[in-house]
C-alpha cells in the first residue's frame, strides 16, 4: 500500500523508475528523491503546487480554518469531499489525498 506521499508525488507525475523500487522518485529537472524527505503533509511549499493542479483540472479547493472542501464547479456544482483536521495543513493534506484517490479511481 502506498503512502499518501506516495501517492501525491505520483499524482503530481514524479516517476518512480523500477530499477529503484525503495522509494526512491525522480523529480522533473531536480533528479532523485527519497519519499522519506517528501514534505506534503507538514510544508504548504510542497503542497500548495498540488492545490494549484487540482484547481487547474477544474475543481475547487476551498478552506476555511481547519475545514477543507474540494469540488466540482461546473454550474452543478457536485460535492467530492470534506475534511476537517486539528491542523489546518494536516487538514488540507488529508483532502487532497483523498480527493487522488477519488480521482484515480474515477480513471478506472
Amino acid at each position: 500500500m502506498k503512502t499518501d506521499n506516495e501517492l501525491i508525488a505520483e499524482f503530481m507525475g514524479y516517476d518512480a523508475p523500477a530499477e529503484y523500487p525503495n522509494g526512491y522518485y525522480v523529480w522533473p529537472d531536480q533528479g532523485f528523491c527519497v519519499v522519506d524527505d517528501f514534505q506534503f503533509h507538514s510544508s504548504w511549499d510542497w503542497l500548495m503546487p498540488v492545490v494549484d493542479k487540482i484547481e487547474t483540472m477544474g475543481y475547487q479547493f476551498k478552506q476555511c480554518r481547519k475545514r477543507v472542501e474540494i469540488f466540482e464547479d461546473f454550474g452543478t456544482q457536485l460535492f467530492v469531499l470534506r475534511t476537517k483536521e486539528d491542523i489546518k495543513i494536516k487538514s488540507a493534506c488529508k483532502a487532497v489525498v483523498e480527493f487522488i484517490k477519488w480521482y484515480n479511481q474515477q480513471k478506472k
